[in-house]
């Protein structure tokens, strides 16, 4: 009796154990479904691996974004991971169906660049390419593109050969390459070649874009752009992408700046108008002090005697040689107005329809007097998805650029030179209405 209850109970307890075993093999094993879509679009993302985390059970999801995994257990973690989307860790729980939409990464974005013949990520790249975004543009407002390009990256040497609103600045990427032919760079905007300037123009055409609306900007530095863009790529190519309009819903922006240009501290002095006449009076009267020979010889009678040619012009100099006019060139020829720079952004839209219109107004005073640059700018962008295999873009834009280029001459016609070396007992203008000028005192 003993020996059958023996058995009995060794028979339940197996019974039972098998039981336990059972149970909880079914809790462990499950399969887990869902749907991966874009945060922004909200599209199914094909391609998109789930990974069981810590082991190397994987799954992709198909052309309509589902999936299947199998998972061991509630506690299980499933990675979702997509290139140019942001990582996303999901616990299973009691779950057997999850649905995930992924974040676009901004950051993995940005490494992305324009290189002629379509775009690349940058740790793809065999060639050597420059990139600078939108909001380094920014940092420093320019009034071209080229100026705001200084300093920006190694290998591009920009030089600005005025500093007038907007003045002439000489981009070289590959150095100079001939004495006669431009250096220059070839400028593609948006896909489109812009004409090549001479080194005597006073501007380019790429001075005429208004940088605020420039996304960002890719330098072709090495002879491979020539493969792409044939001879006008010798001396680099330059790709600027303009702004779009936005794909994650309504933005406006509005950005100013003022300045006001001045001289700085440390200036030359020059001599005022009656310095000058007795640095003038002295030069003659050293003549016998330090030449008695040559003086008392005659070597010296075809110089006249500054005090003498003074009484000769009543109109700067009055009867007793004291100067008429005392004119500070410097101050007249210069002028310290406001500047300012306005930009407006409007942009809206979704994952398939998005908009954007720039507006900008510049004015730029420079130092010299009559120095100026007005540029007034509107663009107009759209895009627009049709059909799944179908998507049109418009591109609108307004350019109206005026300046007053006060830089030009050569040798002494130059007005930076002769605001240092114009006598200053000379007036700007004489009483009659008849410009002051050196050649009137011989």
């Amino acid at each position: 009796m003993k020996q059958r209850r023996n058995v009995c109970l060794q028979r339940c307890s197996m019974g039972i154990l098998l039981l336990l075993l059972s149970l909880t093999g079914f809790s462990q094993g499950k399969t887990v479904t869902g749907k991966v879509t874009g945060a922004t679009d909200n599209q199914p993302l094909a391609g998109v691996t789930v990974q069981l985390k810590g082991s190397e059970t994987a799954a992709a999801t198909d052309a309509a974004g589902t999936y299947s995994i199998a998972v061991p257990n509630d506690q299980a973690v499933l990675v979702f991971t997509f290139t140019g989307m942001l990582e996303q860790s999901v616990t299973v729980g009691a779950r057997t169906s999850i649905d995930v939409q992924l974040k676009l990464d901004d950051a993995s974005l940005g490494e992305v660049v324009v290189v002629g013949y379509g775009t690349q990520r940058k740790s793809d790249l065999t060639g050597a390419v420059g990139s600078v975004k939108a909001s380094q543009l920014q940092e420093r407002q320019a009034a071209s593109l080229n100026q705001a390009l200084a300093g920006r990256m190694p290998g591009v040497q920009v030089n600005t050969n005025s500093g007038r609103p907007g003045g002439q600045t000489n981009v070289r990427i590959r150095g100079f390459s001939s004495i006669q032919a431009t250096s220059n760079p070839l400028y593609i905007v948006d896909g489109v070649a812009l004409p090549m300037g001479s080194q005597s123009s006073n501007s380019n055409a790429i001075d005429f874009i208004n940088p605020s609306d420039i996304a960002s900007v890719e330098v072709l530095k090495d002879a491979s752009a020539t493969a792409i863009y044939g001879a006008r790529g010798a001396n680099g190519v330059i790709l600027v992408t303009t702004k779009r309009g936005s794909r994650t819903g309504g933005k406006i922006t509005y950005d100013v700046d003022l300045s006001v240009p001045t001289i700085g501290p440390s200036r030359v002095e020059m001599l005022n108008a009656q310095e000058y006449i007795d640095v003038e009076n002295l030069s003659y009267d050293n003549i016998k002090v330090y030449d008695p020979a040559g003086w008392a010889a005659g070597s010296y009678s075809a110089v006249e005697d500054p005090r003498v040619k003074r009484q000769k012009l009543p109109n700067l100099f009055n009867a007793d040689g004291t100067p008429k006019y005392n004119t500070d060139w410097l101050k007249a020829a210069t002028q310290n107005k406001l500047s300012q720079n306005h930009q407006l952004g409007i942009t809206g839209g979704n994952g398939d329809n998005s908009f954007g219109a720039y507006l900008g107004f510049r004015d730029d005073n420079g130092l010299l007097l009559n120095s100026y640059l007005k540029r007034f700018s509107g663009r107009f962008v759209f895009d627009t998805k049709i059909k799944e295999w179908l998507r049109l873009g418009g591109n609108l834009g307004y350019h109206n650029q005026e300046e007053n280029i006060v830089d030009q001459g050569t040798g002494g016609l130059n007005s930076v030179r002769m605001i240092t070396e114009s006598f200053s007992f000379l007036p700007v203008k004489f009483p009659d209405g008849s410009w002051g000028d050196n050649y009137l005192y011989p």
